[in-house]
């Protein structure tokens, strides 16, 4: 069942998510297996602190989602799910009621969906969740353990990567090269250079 802000996304609410939250009856069931395979994905059992997930390929957008907060067992909520059709799919999805049920039960009250800085820019719940999935995604993706003493590295990694999601990959490399020059005159002739280069270029 399709569940999560990508369940309310398909019932028209104005979110945006780049995860497509999974919550199933049975992890162990060889009719998952068997379609995971035929996606290039496969199903990770959790180990340690890590919560079950999907890896390869073809699991990228996919997060599983082993229960949601102040809700009833799958099969009470299975009954209530509306189907919607998506392409040629017919899809189970929680109602945007139950979301928002699981959401207070989790303690996410509505006024905490965003906050307007001071900046004159929005924050959102949402846009923290994305983050942190990206940052998620990556460790277990890529790293697949990540030390406490390390993390911040990490984290900062991520940070210039989701603050520049909108650049190409060029002005992405520019920002990065202009982040690592010398400091000084000749950095700063460095750095304008690279600004003036950016402005004037297509990449």
């Amino acid at each position: 069942m399709v569940v999560g802000l990508s369940a309310a996304a398909l019932q028209g609410a104005p979110v945006v998510t780049e995860d497509i939250d999974l919550w199933f009856d049975n992890l162990s069931d060889p009719k998952l297996m068997q379609a995971l395979v035929k996606i290039g994905a496969a199903y990770i059992p959790p180990f340690g602190y890590n919560p079950p997930m999907l890896g390869g390929p073809g699991s990228e957008p996919f997060d599983v989602v082993i229960r949601m907060s102040g809700l009833g067992e799958f099969a009470d909520e299975w009954k209530r799910a509306l189907e919607i059709k998506v392409g040629k799919l017919k899809l189970k999805v929680m109602p945007l009621e139950r979301i928002l049920a699981s959401k207070q039960a989790a303690n996410h009250s509505y006024d905490e969906y965003y906050r307007r800085n001071q900046d004159g820019t929005i924050s959102t719940t949402n846009g923290a969740e994305s983050f942190f999935s990206l940052l998620k995604r990556g460790v277990y993706g890529s790293w697949h353990h990540v030390s406490r003493e390390h993390l911040p590295k990490y984290a900062n990694e991520f940070a210039f990567r989701w603050g520049t999601s909108k650049l190409t990959d060029g002005a992405r490399n520019c920002h990065a090269t202009a982040a690592n020059v010398q400091k000084g005159k000749a950095g700063r002739r460095q750095r304008t250079k690279i600004r003036q280069e950016l402005s004037g270029a297509s990449f």
